[in-house]
């Protein structure tokens, strides 16, 4: 049974819920624009193969310096990478961690994962992009996106 909710986690609740719906919708064009403003290949395609996309993530985020003012664009694309990356790798979904006293609570998460043993595991796509957007130059999405999968798969 789960535990009631306090006040505050109510009302972050119904903001993180009312805000989901745009937040998946911004994904896609969102992630699209980057490719083209970077003129990256086929741009549509970084939803449908992110994968295919790493090395220019990687080429071109690792060696940026992310100024405060910047940090919140750069975590939301990254982060929308990231999210697309791992779930069309293991099949996953993105959704609102509701589970009280987990890990994510009330997170913006990527789970459900169906090529996963461990159905339960789940990633907050956008903590991770923070972390890695706080890193300093020569940072590597690449070794963070091989970490993150080898959790998952471990989970």
């Amino acid at each position: 049974m789960m535990r009631p909710l306090t006040s505050d986690e109510l009302v972050l609740r119904e903001h993180r819920r009312h805000q989901l719906p745009a937040m998946l919708s911004e994904r896609a064009p969102v992630l699209i624009d980057l490719a083209e403003a970077l003129e990256w290949p086929t741009p549509e395609k970084i939803v449908q193969d992110p994968w295919a996309y790493l090395e220019q993530m990687d080429g071109w985020f690792g060696w940026q310096e992310i100024p405060a003012e910047d940090h919140a664009w750069a975590v939301a694309r990254v982060g929308y990478w990231i999210g697309e990356a791992l779930a069309v790798r293991f099949e996953g979904e993105w959704f609102l961690n509701e589970l009280p006293d987990t890990r994510f609570f009330l997170h913006v998460v990527v789970g459900r994962f169906r090529q996963l043993r461990n159905q339960d595991a789940m990633v907050a796509p956008m903590d991770v992009a923070n972390q890695y957007c706080k890193e300093l130059r020569g940072r590597s999405l690449r070794s963070i996106m091989s970490l993150v999968c080898r959790e998952l798969e471990a989970a």
